[in-house]
Parts: structure tokens; C-alpha cells; sequence
């Protein structure tokens, strides 16, 4: 049986602006599974980019495995295996965006350090990193999802090579790529996953699209609120992550 035939798109799960990610059913193994399809007018290299990432990625704790990949007319069609749970945007509309415990929050960003530390080891950046793109199952396992948007990237002498490349979302995408500077994608992944520290603790984000300027030309980070009621050490870790200059910036590693 062909494996267009054997998966039975069910309901739409979310979508984006390339791509739409459904509940499926497989025939064949009898069980769930999500199916990303991406128009052929949307894929380009960008989709066999994402299936090539996700083949360095795996086995990794916390990445839900690349089962296979499909053609039809309109679109090609990636196998994932289905985390039974939701994302981190969905759990703070919620609760009205509501902050989270410090230490919740310690643990779930935790987990998400490791996976990028583990796929930043295999020389696979995100690039993506928010609150959609994080998810939590029943059993409480952290979930990093969507490669659709890594890069690769190799040491030379010991240091990470450089890009012009820009992407991700603009709420979490940092001063580096908005100025159009060269970017390292460790540093952007680090930055991504400060803002997304930043709005679980404070139920918001530390700036609109049209304070973003201000911010990156006056601060040395991003400022945190002033009623902010985190302890000295998130404290630091949120700053490090927030560094406006991406050379002073900590690593993921600090949240591990």
C-alpha cells in the first residue's frame, strides 16, 4: 500500500504560514499519527532541508521521530509520530496567560536546553524556538517540535561558522537578525529560548515589534519587569539568554 493511501488526514491540528499539520491515521501500524503538509508551492528546498534535519536529530530524547515522507500532486507530506498533549501557547491561553511557578518553568526549560544542547552537539541548529514549538504530554515529557526552519552549521578552528541567513518568528528573533548582522544559530536558539523563559515567568512578551529598536540600541539586555518576582539565579539566567550583544550572550547551557 502506498503511504499517501495509508494515512487518513483527520482534523487539522495548527497550522502555518507554509504548512498545515493534521491528525492521521495509519492504516497499516493502526495508530496516530500528525502529518505535516506543505504545499509544493511553499517547499522548495526548505522541506527536504527539514526531513534532513530531522534525520541527524533522531533518536534524541525529547524530538518526536520522522516515520516517513510522501509526494502528492499538491504537496509533500511529512510523518511524524504524535505527542498526545499541547504547547506551551496553548497551556498559558489557558490559564489567561497567567505566569508559571519559577520552578515549572526551570523544568520545562531544563528539558528544552538539553534537546537543543543535544542537537546543537550534531551540529543542528532550531531557529524556531517559542512557545507553539514546545509541547508537554500526559506523562510530562518536554517535546521540542518543527525543524522547519534549522540549519546546519559546522566549528571551524574551534568556533562556530556564521551566517546571513534569517528567519523565525519576530517576537522571538534577536537583535543580530533584525540589524541584519552575521548570525550564529546556537546564539539565536539561546536568545529564542530567553524570550520564551521570559514569557512564562511574566505571562507576556518584554516588548512590542515597535519597541524592538529602542531596546537593542539602549540596553545591554532585556530589561525585566519591575514588580519581576524571580529569584537571583533566573534572574541571571534570564539576562544572560537576554544579552542585546550576541559575543557576551550565554549558551543554552545555562539553563541546564
Amino acid at each position: 500500500m502506498h503511504a499517501q493511501e495509508s494515512h487518513i488526514l483527520l482534523t487539522p491540528l495548527g497550522d502555518g504560514s507554509f504548512s498545515v499539520v493534521y491528525e492521521a491515521y495509519d492504516v497499516q501500524k493502526q495508530r496516530r499519527v500528525a502529518v505535516k503538509k506543505v504545499a509544493h508551492r511553499n517547499d522548495g528546498p526548505s522541506v527536504y532541508n527539514e526531513i534532513k534535519a530531522n534525520e541527524v536529530v533522531k533518536g534524541i530524547r525529547g524530538i518526536a521521530p520522522l516515520l516517513g515522507h510522501y509526494t502528492t500532486k499538491d504537496a509533500t507530506c511529512l510523518i511524524f509520530e504524535k505527542v498526545q498533549g499541547v504547547d506551551l501557547f496553548g497551556m498559558m491561553e489557558g490559564r489567561d496567560f497567567c505566569p508559571l511557578p519559577e520552578s515549572v518553568v526551570l523544568s520545562i526549560m531544563s528539558s528544552v536546553a538539553s534537546i537543543l544542547s543535544s542537537c546543537h552537539s550534531r551540529g543542528v541548529a532550531h531557529r524556531d524556538v517559542k512557545l507553539e514549538n514546545i509541547m508537554i504530554d500526559r506523562n510530562g515529557r518536554v517535546y521540542l517540535i518543527d525543524f522547519g526552519l534549522a540549519s546546519f552549521f559546522r566549528l571551524s578552528n574551534g568556533r562556530e561558522t556564521s551566517s546571513t541567513d534569517f528567519c523565525g518568528s519576530v517576537e522571538y528573533m534577536p537583535p543580530e537578525c533584525v540589524y541584519e548582522m552575521n548570525v550564529k544559530a546556537t546564539a539565536t536558539d539561546a536568545w529564542a529560548l530567553g524570550i520564551t523563559l521570559y514569557a512564562l515567568l511574566f505571562g507576556c512578551f518584554p516588548y512590542s515589534k515597535e519597541e524592538m529598536p529602542e531596546v537593542f540600541s539602549t540596553q545591554h539586555h532585556v530589561p525585566l519587569p519591575d514588580h519581576a518576582k524571580v529569584s537571583e539565579d533566573m534572574r541571571f539566567r534570564l539576562e544572560s539568554l537576554l544579552c542585546i550583544n550576541p559575543k557576551n550572550r550565554a549558551s543554552i547551557d545555562i539553563m541546564l
